[in-house]
């Protein structure tokens, strides 16, 4: 930035740039034995919203921010089915 700012793009050139590490790893979840455990704790606890939220992350596979940004004209049905759109996730 203070290169294009200076209008001198020839003081970086010679700079060597670390490279992001590209994490090919499994991202980690939860057990079988805690889900269990917090589907009961939420539906214990009776609150409408939070059992919604934790099924839909258990059962849909999404991320907490993809949830965030959901809305109500998100959930669809068609020819029976029901379905969620996400939009600007990161996979395909």
């Amino acid at each position: 930035m203070l290169s294009r700012f200076l209008g001198n793009r020839d003081i970086v050139l010679n700079i060597d740039r670390k490279l992001k590490e590209k994490k090919d790893e499994i991202p980690e979840s939860l057990g079988k034995s805690q889900q269990e455990a917090l589907v009961k704790e939420v539906e214990d606890e009776g609150n409408l919203r939070n059992i919604a939220i934790v099924y839909t992350l258990l059962h849909i596979g999404i991320r907490f921010s993809e949830l965030c940004n959901l809305n109500i004209s998100d959930i669809q049905e068609e020819e029976g089915r029901q379905f969620v759109i996400v939009r600007n996730s990161r996979g395909e």
